[in-house]
């Protein structure tokens, strides 16, 4: 992905504002930017799925359920982003209606699956806390299994099937997916629940506890599934749907309601895209800093990769350690010794 240079020499001011709703610096600041986020965004949900995957102790629902939303981030960060950064520094570079087809549909379909899955995050974590019975009735890993498959079917379904037509927009300089109920059909059945759902269980949760006998209940419910961390693993799933209410969700439904040949509407879907893809990142910021186990498990990951450290010593130190070893040794032996000619004499 270089810039050519040359071509951005050839372009002007007057030229850049004729075809684009930004100026050409603000985009290469912008692809510039999301060159760190996909990187940071790659690493950091892949090894947000590495330490899920290694540590036994974290193969439990709410756990697949996050780890679901680390792999759809990581494959977001490592299949959109790329293409948004190579359109975003090369000024003159016209995609066909085919590659924004192959771009834009997972783009959608990956955006709204994660956060629906971080919607079902939140319902798990309300029943977990304040409602037993209906816990023990979703708990099992088949109902988790359909859930998952609920989302992706939901999504590609409201995508696929109201999507019509692709075209690459010069304004945004980015892929567009226009469909005649598209963007109704996204507010009332991903964005709305996305908003509603989470903030009505978690305000559920934090009411249910305050008083003492749904306190004692609530710790027995959690304490009985053995759920160590429940209090910030509540607090780190509650931070991710804040996240991707102000990164997707809000944006989303404040792009639905602009009309398509608004002359603000270029540069707002700049700003979409990049929260868009700022999404992922902020959420491994907030696994690593809210979850205890997830670092300990990729603090392990690194460990068990690096070489032991005798193999790390040098020769000298390997010596030293081996003659202080036979010293102790040695002097053990003829405390031994001394003692049993002493109780002979």
């Amino acid at each position: 992905m270089e810039l050519n240079v040359s071509i951005l020499d050839n372009l002007t001011y007057t030229e850049v504002n004729r075809t684009q709703g930004l100026p050409l610096s603000m985009y290469m600041i912008i692809g510039y930017l999301l060159i760190i986020v996909v990187v940071f965004g790659l690493a950091g949900n892949i090894l947000i799925t590495m330490a899920i995957l290694f540590n036994k102790r974290l193969h439990v629902q709410v756990y697949a359920l996050l780890s679901q939303v680390a792999i759809v981030n990581a494959v977001f960060s490592a299949f959109v982003v790329p293409t948004n950064i190579y359109i975003f520094l090369n000024p003159r570079f016209l995609p066909s209606n085919v590659f924004c087809g192959i771009l834009i549909y997972p783009t959608y379909i990956l955006r709204c699956t994660s956060g629906l899955l971080v919607l079902i995050i939140s319902i798990y974590r309300c029943a977990l806390v304040c409602y037993n019975n209906v816990y023990r009735k979703i708990k099992s890993s088949k109902v988790v299994g359909g859930c998952c498959v609920f989302v992706w079917a939901e999504t590609i379904v409201l995508v696929c099937g109201l999507g019509g037509r692709v075209y690459f927009s010069s304004d945004s300089r980015t892929c567009v997916l226009e469909g005649k109920y598209l963007e109704q059909a996204l507010t009332i059945f991903v964005y709305v629940p996305m908003l509603i759902v989470p903030i009505a269980a978690y305000l559920n949760i934090v009411f249910f506890v305050r008083k003492a006998k749904r306190r004692v209940q609530a710790h027995i419910s959690i304490s009985s599934r053995n759920d160590t961390e429940s209090n910030k693993l509540n607090i780190m799933t509650a931070l991710m749907c804040l996240n991707h209410m102000l990164t997707g969700v809000i944006p989303g439904i404040m792009l639905a309601s602009i009309p398509p040949n608004h002359p603000l509407r270029g540069p707002f879907v700049v700003l979409i895209i990049f929260l868009f893809r700022l999404t992922p990142v902020v959420d491994c910021i907030i696994y690593f800093f809210c979850n205890k186990s997830i670092r300990s498990s990729t603090v392990n990951i690194f460990t068990s990769c690096m070489p032991s450290s005798g193999m790390n010593a040098s020769p000298d130190t390997q010596v030293q350690t081996i003659s202080s070893t036979g010293s102790r040794n040695l002097n053990g032996v003829s405390s031994d010794i001394r003692s049993r000619n002493q109780s002979s004499a």
